[in-house]
């Protein structure tokens, strides 16, 4: 967020500076994707390549493993849309923060500002009340995507930052 609000100080339209970092941030998501699809886990990577045989070689049990976390793609598009393919669940932050940008882009468009933090801290104490406080009596249950990634807590930190980045060279 700190660089992104460096670069609307320098007149960017907010739009096209998002889709650049949009575009930047896709990239290097499906690249990694790609790759954790196809070597998910090593070890049945080896066990495959030790069943196949020297013959067999390699790419059948990259095939295969490729081939069932594409099926679970199409099973479970949500979950990819927010953190990748299932042994990519590292990757959860990439989206998270293309969401994060995306709300701060259209809030600044709108020219609500204002509330931007507010709705943020909102959301981040929505988050933290769905997941992490979920079983405690103050908690909320029952939601079947996780609300530790995408905009809950990404839009609090990206907004953070670009709230600081407005602020100046100020040190207290």
């Amino acid at each position: 967020g700190y660089f992104f609000g460096k670069q609307l100080q320098n007149n960017s339209a907010p739009f096209r500076l998002f889709q650049k970092y949009f575009r930047r941030l896709s990239v290097v998501f499906i690249i990694w994707n790609v790759i954790y699809a196809a070597i998910s886990d090593p070890v049945i990577l080896a066990k495959g390549f030790l069943n196949e045989g020297v013959y067999g070689g390699v790419a059948k049990p990259i095939a295969r493993e490729f081939l069932a976390n594409l099926n679970w793609i199409k099973e479970h598009l949500f979950q990819f849309l927010f953190g990748g393919v299932s042994s990519a669940h590292h990757m959860w932050f990439l989206p998270a923060y293309m969401i994060g940008l995306f709300i701060l882009t259209l809030v600044i468009s709108m020219r609500r500002e204002k509330y931007l933090i507010a709705f943020s801290v909102l959301l981040l104490v929505f988050g933290l009340l769905a997941r992490s406080y979920a079983d405690a009596p103050f908690g909320i249950s029952g939601f079947p995507f996780n609300t530790r990634n995408g905009p809950f807590f990404s839009t609090f930190f990206i907004s953070m930052g670009w709230w600081f980045s407005r602020r100046g060279n100020v040190i207290y």
